[in-house]
């Protein structure tokens, strides 16, 4: 292993504005020294997990400069442990260029402490230097995974000797050193992985593919609907998105521009544009199927691989949705006191495009009623191919809504529709109580028809 080293200049100690009341031991101040890339990641990953960070201390150089050293933390090494000579520290090493050092007293002190480079130290004033204000942060994430903390709320005081933790809507505070968390909580083997895992590299391509996804119509829509497509094209396609992401990966500042020239609302309302073009696509290719049969015009689709499709394309807008509801609420967060903005968010590209997502899945779910019945029943290409297999599968309806509609958690549409905030669902409140009644009436199970209830209740409450 590589001795630690000093770092370069450009990753010397961060002068962290102060707020109007002097820093003090034992007074917090909330940071996001990493929200910019551990956030995304977890948004992207679907594991529940959100971390809300306020920092009015701290401004978006932070993560421009916390961007930079954290490309060289790809690798994270235990160095030290309490031994018998020893029984106070815990050290860290990253990639062979900083180190860290917890101790029981609750010092954290970091490599970078190099007199020659920063006179004083890193942490003179009372503040912890950006290494350790990384390390700390995700210290606090990985704590909060291994407790199965949701939607925690993460404040670190400026020494970063402690942090509190506020678990969700309970508003249970933790607060706890970061010596307590390594040896009591996450264990000394599990914190490089855990760390490991939110670091910058894999986040950032995956977070690229998954903005730049919408726009790479292969990729998206599937090779059964571009087959007119000339080969040549697609792979030229398929390289111009390969080298964007990779690009991305390796560069954070090229990311940072990659997700402002493509935001979550934009790439939003395009992958609904999409889905909705796909929808009408798969009922189109369901008709040439029983038209024509299995060797008719492609597409085609019999009911069972047309329920196959419509049901990743609810998967497909469930996902779109589920970063636009994170968006929309992280907006109402900030200006629930300002009737005003409330009003501006409601009109938001965000809310919009989740609009376009929610009337999409509305109208697959009305499709699909509107086939309540056998798909099967004049198969003329049938009688007159006897060499062709009889298909079994016959009710678009009774596939997704009557035999998949009794396990809660697995509703079809609806369980898109349910991680989408109330308000959101407000002017659909109308069209779900018609398709509520319409589910009683082909005999949908208990289970969907009173989750169709819940929600035009509660929509028609906003």
């Amino acid at each position: 292993m590589n001795s630690p080293i000093s770092p370069t200049a450009d990753f010397q100690n961060l002068n962290l504005e102060q707020e109007e009341e002097e820093d003090m031991e034992g007074v917090f101040h909330h940071t996001r020294s990493s929200l910019s890339f551990v956030r995304e990641e977890d948004n992207l990953r679907g594991d529940g997990y959100r971390f809300t960070y306020k920092f009015p201390a701290m401004k978006d150089r932070m993560d421009a400069r916390m961007e930079a050293v954290v490309e060289h933390k790809k690798e994270l090494y235990l160095t030290q442990q309490p031994n018998d000579e020893d029984l106070s520290l815990y050290s860290y090493e990253f990639s062979g260029r900083t180190t860290i050092k917890a101790y029981d007293d609750r010092r954290l002190t970091c490599s970078c402490t190099d007199p020659e480079r920063a006179p004083g130290g890193p942490q003179e004033g009372d503040i912890a230097c950006q290494h350790i204000f990384w390390f700390v942060d995700q210290l606090a994430i990985a704590w909060c995974r291994k407790k199965g903390i949701k939607a925690p709320t993460i404040e670190i005081n400026p020494r970063c000797t402690r942090i509190k933790i506020t678990r969700g809507a309970r508003a249970r505070t933790v607060e706890i050193s970061p010596y307590e968390m390594i040896r009591d909580e996450i264990g000394i083997e599990d914190l490089p992985k855990s760390i490991q895992e939110c670091t910058g590299f894999t986040m950032r391509r995956a977070q690229a593919n998954d903005r730049l996804s919408v726009f790479d119509l292969f990729g998206t829509l599937g090779d059964k609907y571009l087959r007119s497509m000339e080969s040549q094209t697609r792979l030229t396609t398929s390289r111009f998105f390969d080298r964007m992401i990779e690009q991305a990966a390796r560069d954070p500042p090229f990311f940072h521009d990659l997700l402002e020239m493509f935001p979550v609302a934009d790439c939003a309302a395009v992958a609904f544009e999409l889905a909705h073009a796909r929808v009408a696509q798969a009922f189109d290719a369901l008709e040439r199927y029983i038209t024509y049969g299995p060797r008719g015009p492609i597409p085609v689709h019999s009911v069972r691989t047309c329920a196959e499709d419509l049901d990743q394309i609810v998967e497909f807008i469930g996902r779109w949705l589920e970063k636009l509801a994170d968006a929309h609420q992280d907006m109402f967060m900030d200006d629930e006191s300002d009737s005003d903005d409330s009003e501006r968010i409601q009109h938001s590209e965000p809310t919009a495009a989740a609009y376009r997502g929610i009337g999409t899945l509305l109208e697959i779910l009305d499709k699909v009623m509107a086939w309540a019945r056998p798909a099967y029943e004049r198969l003329g290409w049938y009688r007159a191919g006897a060499a062709i297999d009889a298909p079994t599968v016959s009710n678009l309806y009774e596939t997704l809504v009557r035999h998949g509609g009794r396990d809660e958690e697995e509703l079809f549409v609806l369980q898109a529709l349910d991680i989408v905030p109330d308000e959101l669902l407000a002017p659909f409140h109308r069209q779900l109580r018609a398709l509520q009644e319409r589910a009683s009436r082909l005999l949908a199970p208990e289970p969907f028809v009173q989750k169709l209830g819940v929600m035009a209740r509660r929509a028609e409450e906003q």
